[in-house]
């Protein structure tokens, strides 16, 4: 039986889309008035003084309208109004890092505000320079038999001269962004001392998508400050919101039943390997590079001369795992695999070839790049876990030769053949708790489709719709809690305690944030863990909540559950580094349960256990650190160092404040 040729992508909702758009033609008609461009044309002027000649019409972009003011020297300005204040925030923090630390041209910013800071009330807006240019790189890269009105696809007749002086530009810009290193993913926001750092969640385009597009509120998204410490952490959230807007588009999400399972079993799939941390390539040992979701040659402007002059529309740019640079550029032939004529196997026909000319030239400019620098600043490059040099063209090579970055696509590298190319073959990689929510969710989208109307979820609703009776575990469960042990009946109100309260406590005792992701994330992969956060959660509960949990049932559940967790535990150390880090938290958690069973002798094994364990990996770690001292870098080295120093730092708080941890998780008095 021929498989199934079918994308398990999403339509967007259509009423959703043809309701945005009307939203937005009536914004911009009020703008389209006498009064407001002379209000504009002097808002600019203030920040950005001379005598103007023309306020151009504006021009209206994919999520933002911008217009620009003409001067009598021939220069511009302009004023660029994006929606939301977000975006802008983190787009005005990039932008003036790109600029500080590379030589990648970008329009000057002379003034930013959010929309409450906007005197004429149209929202958050960017005054900037205006760069002149001739076109764009992709109007250079474009076929010119195509009408105007057809998207741009790569000249097949194109010079092997002009196609290599072309992406030889965009090699230098993407090196140059891959040499931006970060301790962690996420915005940079600038502070008001001037100081950018990695302090806001990594906005995606497909999170606009997810609000405008499905009616779902922002709560089921990661919280605004909320940068992330590792790339399991944020691979399980990318899949998480996949499975958001899989469930909450009321309309053209699905075609029918079987549709409704490929996507579901699709996004659980691939749910599932992220949690387990099976996405991250060896590339992950590279740590968190700037990228930007929309660097491709139509935001790229050349002069007559084909040459780069500026970079534009940073707003989706941020912190993201290296694997997102090294992954071969899609706008190679400047069209999606899915847009291509003849499909994907056509797509990768006519890429193969014009990746290789895309690498022999990213390989000329990485030569020329470190013939500039000295021995001392080559040192920049150093990996913490490797002695090798960075060399994106060497990751972008393998990653295309070992085919990681088509996971985007295929499923057989980690499933094995799927003849049938359907949900069928793959129902049993799922959960037991993930296969019992597959029906319940078919029916959820059926009944949809049935009716087809906006709607707009309020938080109430959207949580009551994601969450199951206590004596059932159906979607909530395959949402939320997917692969390290199925919840059964009654313990679904003891592990949503530990996510909502406990975790959060760690983070404030611990006195550092990204405690309560780890925590959260590592319950979700280990079972080890999601015992003991079960465990915790009955113990904790029946404290804070004395007339709610009668004692000796949620004692008996806490001992049963701890009991299971030290077992897990056992079978799983090994010495790696991975079971290191387990075995800290493991030690966190475990002394939080001890605690709370007032059995506090034993805190300070496993406070000496879990020391020993981080010694030797540390003193790896310094010695790291000090070749990056020594070269002169102010980037902070790669996630798994930092989070090392995160558990070490933990250690050092739990045993310096005993008392105060005693206090912490007895904070309400045992019901007698």
């Amino acid at each position: 039986m021929a498989p199934k040729l079918r994308y398990v992508r999403m339509d967007m909702d259509d009423l959703a889309w043809e309701r945005n758009d009307s939203e937005l033609e009536e914004w911009e008609r009020s703008l389209n008035k006498a009064t407001i461009y002379r209000d504009i044309a002097n808002f600019i002027l203030k920040h950005r003084p001379g005598k103007a000649v023309e306020l151009h019409r504006p021009i209206k972009g994919g999520y933002n309208v911008f217009y620009r003011l003409e001067y009598e020297d021939g220069t511009s300005a302009a004023i660029r109004i994006p929606s939301p204040d977000e975006k802008v925030r983190y787009e005005a923090a990039t932008m003036r890092y790109v600029a500080a630390h590379t030589t990648i041209p970008v329009p000057k910013i002379y003034h930013w505000g959010t929309a409450e800071e906007n005197p004429l009330g149209l929202g958050p807006f960017m005054i900037m320079e205006y760069i002149e240019h001739e076109t764009t790189l992709s109007h250079a890269f474009n076929d010119p038999t195509l009408s105007p009105t057809d998207s741009h696809s790569l000249d097949p007749n194109i010079s092997i001269e002009k196609l290599q002086f072309l992406y030889r530009q965009m090699a230098n810009i993407l090196l140059q962004l891959s040499s931006l290193s970060f301790p962690r993913i996420g915005s940079l926001v600038e502070d008001e001392d001037g100081h950018i750092s990695v302090s806001g969640r990594p906005l995606m385009q497909n999170m606009n998508s997810i609000l405008d597009l499905t009616g779902s509120p922002s709560s089921l998204l990661p919280a605004k400050d909320r940068p992330f410490a590792t790339s399991t952490e944020w691979y399980s959230t990318m899949t998480e919101m996949n499975l958001i807007q899989l469930m909450f588009q009321q309309n053209n999400a699905v075609e029918d039943e079987d549709d409704a399972r490929d996507k579901y079993v699709a996004r659980q799939l691939f749910r599932n390997l992220a949690s387990e941390g099976r996405l991250e390539a060896k590339a992950s040992k590279s740590g968190f590079r700037l990228f930007s979701e929309d660097l491709r040659p139509s935001n790229v402007l050349i002069d007559k001369e084909l040459k780069v002059v500026g970079v534009i529309d940073w707003e989706f740019a941020y912190a993201a795992p290296a694997e997102f640079s090294f992954d071969p550029p899609w706008w190679l032939l400047l069209k999606y695999p899915e847009y291509w004529p003849g499909g994907y196997e056509k797509w990768m026909e006519a890429y193969e070839p014009r990746f290789k000319t895309f690498i022999s030239v990213l390989q000329d400019e990485e030569r020329k790049l470190q013939s500039n620098r000295n021995t001392e600043d080559s040192l920049k490059n150093l990996q913490v876990s490797e002695n090798e040099t960075f060399s994106l063209s060497q990751k972008m090579q393998e990653s295309w030769e070992s085919k990681e970055w088509m996971i985007r696509y295929l499923d057989p590298m980690f499933f094995g053949d799927n003849d049938e190319g359907d949900y069928r073959a793959r129902l049993s990689s799922l959960s037991q708790q993930q296969q019992d929510a597959l029906e319940p969710f078919v029916k959820f989208k059926m009944d949809q489709e049935m009716e087809r109307k906006l709607v707009q979820w309020s938080e109430e609703d959207a949580e009551r719709g994601l969450s199951p009776p206590h004596t059932a575990t159906p979607l909530i469960c395959s949402l939320r809690y997917p692969s390290a042990k199925p919840l059964l009946a009654g313990e679904y109100q003891h592990m949503e305690y530990f996510r909502v309260v406990c975790a959060g406590e760690f983070s404030l005792f611990l006195e550092v944030a990204e405690w309560e992701d780890i925590i959260i994330q590592g319950t979700l992969v280990e079972p080890a863990l999601h015992h003991a956060a079960l465990a915790i959660g009955a113990l904790a509960s029946r404290r804070y909540h004395p007339n709610v949990w009668q004692s000796n049932p949620a004692i008996v559940f806490s001992i049963r559950h701890y009991s299971m967790a030290i077992k897990d535990l056992q079978g799983r150390l090994d010495g790696s580094p991975r079971s290191v880090e387990l075995a800290v938290l493991a030690s966190v958690l475990f002394s939080y349960i001890e605690f709370l069973l007032d059995i506090d002798s034993r805190i300070e094994m496993h406070m000496q256990a879990a020391y020993s364990m981080l010694e030797n990996i540390l003193t790896r770690r310094d010695m790291a650190l000090a070749l990056f001292s020594r070269a002169g870098s102010n980037n902070e080295v790669g996630s798994s160092s930092t989070r090392h120093y995160l558990l070490a730092h933990a250690m050092h708080q739990i045993t310096t404040q005993m008392t105060s941890l005693q206090h912490f998780a007895s904070k309400m008095p045992v019901s007698k």
